[in-house]
């Protein structure tokens, strides 16, 4: 299970090594190097081992969460690859059932292609046949 990186117990005017900087902030030391050196956090020149500002620790551990998802409108479903609402390509989907009252409308995203599912039970079907061309 993944445990979120924040930047609550950062205080902005001390100093951080590698090793605490991911300690406070609930990450890997790995991580904390990643923002150094691809993402481009500062350090204070010159230092070894490398020192972190805590408002810079801060910034960065406090941006690194991502926004949540737009709540998809009739007729969208929600691709986790686009991270967006998106429509079935062409319309259609397919309702592969659960057990008797629930199971899903599986289709492709129209922007990406791939796999978008929606949960729902099977008494919404008429109700969702006015936005997709269902098969079962």
């Amino acid at each position: 299970m993944s445990q979120k990186i924040t930047g609550a117990y950062v205080k902005s005017n001390r100093t951080y090594t590698i090793q605490e900087a991911a300690t406070v902030v609930n990450s890997s030391p790995q991580t904390i190097r990643r923002w150094v050196n691809v993402l481009g956090m500062k350090i204070i020149d010159g230092t070894r081992p490398w020192l972190i500002e805590g408002r810079e620790l801060k910034k960065f551990a406090s941006g690194t969460r991502r926004p949540k998802m737009a709540k998809p409108a009739p007729g969208e479903m929600t691709c986790m690859k686009c991270r967006k609402p998106r429509r079935a390509y062409g319309g259609m989907a397919d309702f592969v059932s659960q057990d008797g009252k629930t199971g899903r409308l599986v289709a492709l995203c129209d922007t990406c292609g791939s796999v978008i599912n929606l949960f729902c039970s099977r008494a919404k079907l008429p109700e969702l046949s006015r936005h997709f061309d269902i098969q079962e």
